[in-house]
């Protein structure tokens, strides 16, 4: 019996809450050995380096998105209400959420 399989079995029938993962090689590196084992004016060649570029553009992406994800942007919120507090624009802004919010309930749309 495969391993993921035991793992499972051992939990109640009525648990659904699993997370299978696999650890594979990484795409890019992949699309890099491929790209290094072919000749130069390959037409293959034109296309891995594409895929490549995309793979790249991704991981880019899910770096940037795990670096806001992790960032601690209490400070900022804190000073934020503390400028609309001295610029008196914070009690107002409270104010209109309020009613918004009753308006919201009013319509039937609940507090959200």
């Amino acid at each position: 019996m495969p391993l993921p399989q035991a793992r499972i079995e051992r939990y109640s029938q009525s648990e659904i809450r699993f997370n299978l993962m696999a650890i594979t090689a990484s795409r890019a590196d992949e699309l890099r050995k491929q790209i290094a084992s072919l000749a130069e004016g390959d037409a293959a060649l034109a296309e891995r380096r594409q895929q490549l570029a995309v793979e790249e553009q991704k991981l880019a992406r899910w770096k940037a998105e795990n670096v806001r994800r992790k960032h601690n942007y209490l400070p900022f919120l804190i000073n934020l209400l503390k400028v609309l507090a001295e610029k008196q624009q914070l009690v107002p802004l409270i104010d209109a959420a309020k009613e918004r919010q009753k308006q919201r309930a009013a319509a039937g749309g609940g507090a959200k």
